[in-house]
């Protein structure tokens, strides 16, 4: 544990690594604590957790061209650890000691979960970055249009404008007129 939690520290503050290989360093050693645990504890640890775990932060890590290759390993791994229970290479206690199909049992829902992540994760952070760049497109868009349409507001203002100043000018224009006719008339 102490290895694990050593590396996991120097790769986060260590400068001059890059990202894609602080996350591999991370990814394995997740991989390696769930395998130890797999090795020594048997299913009474958290290995199959953590081997899931890292299954999941591959997929979240890692392109979308990798998400298989993290459940076919998790797979692996299962498989060579149940091979190593008929053969006795294990070092659990005899009160710990599991069946071949006990592991098979259990170990399936794991497997199982790596491959529904491996194939939901991408088409769900894909669907969400779909969906997140139409948002900035009607964004833009309604951006625009707001502009228009204040522009379009700002010119309606012009023009009224225009026509109350031309509508006081025909009216003083015409009341002369007016007056004159009605000074004839009296």
């Amino acid at each position: 544990d102490m290895v694990i939690v050593t590396a996991i520290a120097i790769i986060s503050i260590a400068k001059g690594i890059s990202i894609r290989v602080r996350k591999l360093v991370f990814i394995v050693c997740v991989y390696v604590l769930s395998i130890v645990i797999l090795y020594y504890i048997g299913l009474q640890g958290p290995g199959l957790i953590y081997l899931y775990a890292a299954c999941v932060f591959g997929i979240f890590f890692f392109e979308k061209k990798y998400a298989y290759w993290f459940a076919v390993f998790n797979t692996l791994v299962c498989i060579l650890m149940g091979a190593a229970i008929p053969l006795g290479l294990t070092p659990w206690p005899s009160d710990r000691l599991h069946s071949l199909n006990e592991w098979i049992a259990v170990t399936t829902n794991p497997v199982f979960l790596s491959f529904i992540s491996a194939a939901l994760i991408p088409a769900l952070f894909t669907g969400l970055a779909d969906t997140l760049e139409k948002q900035k497109v009607l964004t833009r868009a309604l951006d625009q249009k707001q502009q228009s349409l204040e522009e379009a507001y700002r010119l309606l203002q012009k023009k009224n404008e225009d026509l109350e100043q031309f509508a006081y000018i025909a009216s003083h224009d015409l009341q002369e007129p007016l007056r004159m006719v009605a000074g004839f008339l009296t």
